[in-house]
């Protein structure tokens, strides 16, 4: 089995397990390594199977969505922005669930689990940073997911520090340069921290 090594983790091809097999092929896995993680393509996978693939993990054992087709969850009022931006997520073969502010990203939160939040900051209702803050706040085992802020407004850096996030980018920008950085946060899935934020509106 061929074995490749990217950011310093050891990584193989996708191997076919019954998923009622995952639990005794990860324990293998424990014993030999301090931590783990699992990784599940359940496009190459038959019926009953899923390919996955085992690697060491800093973060203990977790299980870890494939980077090149991911659920993604966007939130900007701007249609012809977002629209764009999904038809190229889409043709990258992710999932892609769509809000228009801040509270209507919440209520799709009710109903998917997405790998990486795709966020606006000013939004009518409730903005992007508001968003953040009330996952964060109610600890509903959503406060893992990686937020990529994208956005034309002055002060971005300042205002993903407040969200906790080291994934923005400042609107114009190519779609080049933000897949490359939805790949980045969901490759290192690093969980934002936000800074206590006052859900009024921003501009």
């Amino acid at each position: 089995m061929r074995t490749e090594h990217a950011r310093g983790i050891e990584r193989r091809e996708p191997v076919a397990f019954s998923m009622d097999l995952v639990a005794e092929h990860l324990q293998s896995h424990v014993e030999s390594a301090d931590h783990v993680e699992l990784v599940v393509d359940d496009e190459n996978s038959s019926d009953g199977d899923h390919a996955c693939w085992i690697a060491p993990s800093a973060d203990g054992v977790s299980l870890a969505p494939n980077p090149d087709m991911a659920e993604l969850l966007i939130v900007d009022d701007d249609d012809d922005l977002a629209t764009l931006l999904q038809e190229e997520m889409e043709a990258r073969g992710h999932h892609i669930v769509r809000a228009a502010n801040g509270n209507e990203g919440l209520r799709a939160l009710e109903k998917h689990i997405p790998d990486a939040i795709l966020l606006d900051v000013e939004m009518p209702e409730l903005d992007g940073p508001a968003m953040a803050f009330e996952i964060y706040v109610h600890d509903r085992g959503l406060e893992s997911i990686p937020i990529v802020l994208l956005s034309g407004i002055v002060g971005l850096p300042a205002i993903a520090a407040g969200v906790g996030t080291p994934y923005y980018l400042a609107k114009p920008y190519s779609l080049a340069a933000v897949t490359k950085l939805c790949d980045r946060a969901l490759t290192e899935r690093r969980r934002p921290e936000p800074q206590r934020h006052d859900t009024a509106t921003v501009g």
